[in-house]
């Protein structure tokens, strides 16, 4: 749309043109794909979608708790709030305790029942991409420990990443 001349008086149909053209609704190229953080436990690919996440934060000082489970590392103050800070990689049987490493960040993930809960993983590779014929495995009924916290298999810069099952992690989360 091209620049109009500046006047003191529009007419209501030139006010609407106007609306429409700063309302318009950039659609992706491709509607069907999602985004995901994918990041790392262990020498493992993971993933969340944006969806479920509500913050990223380099490990920061904490309470630690050392009457609880092993998987809950803490407590941290984020803007407020108590957090619960666990270890993704000790929930879902990947891993003992982890080393500190500058490259872990914890990711903080909605909970829909009002429990703020961070996890810690080792490494974020970034955001990307996925479409649903990315996916390779869908693991449905056939889960064993570990699969029981994973939804599907897909494959991202060709090589095979896990998609976390946030429900199921909460779950476990709480009932430690």
């Amino acid at each position: 749309m091209k620049d109009k001349p500046i006047k003191t008086f529009y007419t209501y149909k030139e006010l609407e043109d106007w609306a429409g053209h700063y309302a318009e609704i950039k659609k992706s190229d491709h509607e069907d794909e999602n985004k995901w953080l994918i990041f790392q436990l262990a020498e493992e690919r993971f993933m969340v979608s944006l969806d479920d996440l509500d913050e990223i934060t380099p490990v920061q000082n904490g309470i630690r708790l050392s009457s609880v489970n092993m998987n809950i590392m803490g407590l941290m103050n984020l803007r407020g709030d108590i957090t619960v800070i666990a270890d993704l990689g000790q929930i879902i049987g990947i891993r003992q305790t982890p080393e500190p490493d500058k490259n872990q960040r914890i990711l903080f993930i909605n909970d829909n029942n009002g429990k703020n809960v961070g996890f810690l993983v080792d490494r974020v590779e970034g955001i990307s991409s996925l479409d649903n014929q990315q996916i390779s495995i869908d693991v449905g009924s056939n889960k064993n420990d570990i699969s029981q916290y994973i939804k599907f298999i897909a494959e991202n810069n060709e090589k095979p990443v896990a998609c976390i099952d946030i429900p199921a992690v909460l779950k476990e989360t709480w009932n430690h």
